[in-house]
């Protein structure tokens, strides 16, 4: 019998695991498998990755070897998608920046987020759920900003619905969703608080009642057993985008003495 370490060993930062599982997706086989029975397949990431990317490619008669080179093709609309969502959002959060060249400078720091060697990197020509995740999520963050602007409780939901959509990507945009929930709380509007929380914690519910506990071994417990989620693991993983990014860290903190300057006059 395989230990958990060993059944992990698949390298998940490769085009590999991902694909082969949108395979299984495209062939009708089962997603989620007991990962210390036959074949010990795990997998760790929620289903509408693998779901779209398998749907996507089946009807488009994609397969075999086809489903690495699509996907990254795939998953670089993703990352074109979250350019433009991005310099939105920004556009959003800094409406008092009128002129060309703020635009320009917004419009560049998007595509160096996105298609920069520090940030995505080459994710954005990989087939994995982090891209088209992150990008969903930042949709729903976009979405919920101008649903607080205009007072809008069903634009609200419709952002609830998009970080949803990230979170099925991937569970780590669960950050996103957040976010936005500590920031209603903070400013105390209930109702758009109730409108965020209530349709992505319905939908999420029921993900899980319809996966079973085989979907939920897989997406949370088996990553507990290797010791994957926890403090001591995220603060690692922190130090580590810390030690990577020190070159950019000091001009996101620029960034925002510059935005609170121009809010403040």
């Amino acid at each position: 019998q395989k230990t958990a370490y060993e059944i992990y060993q698949c390298d998940w930062s490769s085009d590999v695991c991902s694909s082969d599982l949108v395979w299984k997706v495209i062939h009708g086989y089962p997603l989620y498998e007991w990962p210390y029975r036959f074949p010990f397949a795990s997998t760790p990431y929620n289903f509408l990755f693998f779901e779209v990317y398998g749907q996507l490619f089946r009807l488009l008669h994609v397969d075999g070897s086809d489903i690495l080179i699509y996907g990254k093709f795939l998953t670089l609309a993703f990352a074109l998608m979250g350019t433009i969502v991005q310099y939105r959002l920004c556009r959003t959060l800094a409406p008092d920046l009128t002129d060309v060249g703020s635009h320009v400078i917004i419009a560049f720091s998007a595509l160096l987020t996105w298609f920069g060697t520090s940030f995505t990197s080459w994710w954005a020509l990989t087939v994995r759920p982090d891209v088209g995740a992150t990008m969903f999520a930042l949709l729903g963050l976009l979405v919920g900003i101008r649903a607080l602007d205009a007072n809008g409780s069903s634009k609200m939901v419709l952002a609830s619905v998009l970080l949803f959509v990230g979170w099925g990507f991937k569970q780590t945009t669960v950050v996103y969703a957040s976010g936005l929930g500590l920031y209603l709380i903070w400013r105390r509007p209930w109702r758009d608080l109730a409108a965020l929380v209530l349709p992505f914690a319905v939908l999420c519910l029921v993900t899980y009642v319809v996966g079973g506990e085989v979907y939920f071994y897989n997406t949370i417990q088996f990553d507990l057993d290797l010791g994957l989620v926890g403090l001591s693991h995220a603060t690692s993983l922190m130090a580590l985008a810390l030690r990577q990014n020190m070159f950019i860290w000091p001009i996101g903190i620029l960034g925002l003495m510059f935005f609170q300057k121009i809010s403040a006059g």
